[in-house]
């Protein structure tokens, strides 16, 4: 079985590396049940980012512009195409629908169903379903270590490939000048320094940096708390049952989190850039002090099925 990825992605606003992340994934979990794989990435600058880390996973990439895609495309001659984009266009769509010879895959809102050989999975952004939604996403086996909610507090915080308005950094100065023992594990953008100023913590606060980290889950896992955006690290620290604070990035993180917000499985404040400093300081202490909202979120999210979006490609390419 021959697959084909199409996705973009950069440490640039709205589109990030998520996109790639995903098909990274994907990739790597079909491994032993597919012969050949090649990604496809537009050549815009803003990009490199995104083709530099699929290399770094050892799959071959090809750089080009729409139509020069769509002939790799072609020559490839893939059974399987997994089409992950921030927005759709419609001929593109249906090419790439046209060329695969099993199926076709789509993720978040690309429109109306093109056929039975077309598979969505978690439209969620427009999806007024929700719970399905939650259960078709691509994410890895949760470990779902035991939370203690003890002392030192253990928080994750990452907000994707990309620190909009700085929100990360922030979050960060607030965390790291409280009066209570914390140990902060924070993976910023590859290409994001974290200022001196943020690193001279307080006393008892432990703050741990890791820069593209391989074992990124393994380090979200071990810890009890999150702060993060309303990308795919927020539903990963869903499923690892991690007692979450959300904070938008981006309007479509808004309208996702919105959506979501009847579960009462984690704390969302708004969107980024309308939150004051002393606004953001106030909901974040709340947030790791208020013992009863910490146990009906961590109550909360243990109720719900995130994550489950293998299966769904598993019973599409029939794979055992």
């Amino acid at each position: 079985m021959r697959v084909l990825f199409r996705a973009d992605g950069g440490e640039i606003a709205d589109i990030s590396t998520g996109h790639i992340y995903r098909a990274l994934r994907i990739a790597d979990y079909l491994q032993n049940s597919v012969s050949e794989v090649l990604f496809c990435s537009l050549s815009k600058p803003e990009f490199e980012l995104g083709w530099n880390i699929i290399s770094s996973k050892q799959h071959p990439v090809v750089v080009g512009n729409a139509d020069q895609l769509r002939k790799h495309a072609i020559l490839f001659r893939p059974d399987v195409v997994f089409l992950d984009q921030y927005i759709y266009e419609q001929n593109e769509l249906e090419f790439f629908h046209s060329i695969a010879k099993k199926c076709i895959f789509t993720f978040d809102d690309p429109g109306a169903k093109l056929s039975e050989r077309h598979c969505q999975i978690n439209a969620l952004i427009h999806n007024t379903s929700t719970t399905p939604a939650l259960r078709e996403i691509v994410l890895p086996i949760p470990r779902l270590k035991p939370k203690s909610f003890g002392r030192p507090k253990k928080i994750f915080v990452s907000f994707g490939g990309h620190d909009h308005n700085c929100i990360m950094d922030r979050v960060l100065k607030i965390l790291t000048n409280t009066e209570y023992e914390l140990d902060i594990v924070c993976v910023p953008p590859s290409r994001h320094i974290v200022s001196d100023d943020i690193l001279t913590t307080a006393k008892g606060t432990l703050l741990r940096v890791y820069v593209s980290p391989p074992n990124f889950d393994e380090l979200l896992s071990e810890c009890d708390f999150a702060i993060t955006s309303g990308g795919l690290t927020f539903f990963q620290c869903l499923s690892e049952q991690l007692v979450t604070l959300a904070l938008a990035q981006y309007p479509h993180q808004e309208a996702a989190l919105v959506a979501l917000e009847y579960t009462k499985a984690f704390k969302y404040i708004g969107l980024a850039n309308t939150i004051s400093d002393d606004v953001l300081r106030a909901e974040i202490i709340s947030f790791i002090t208020d013992d009863k909202e910490i146990e009906r979120i961590s109550n909360n999210v243990k109720l719900l099925e995130v994550g489950a979006g293998f299966k769904t490609i598993n019973n599409m390419l029939n794979i055992q």
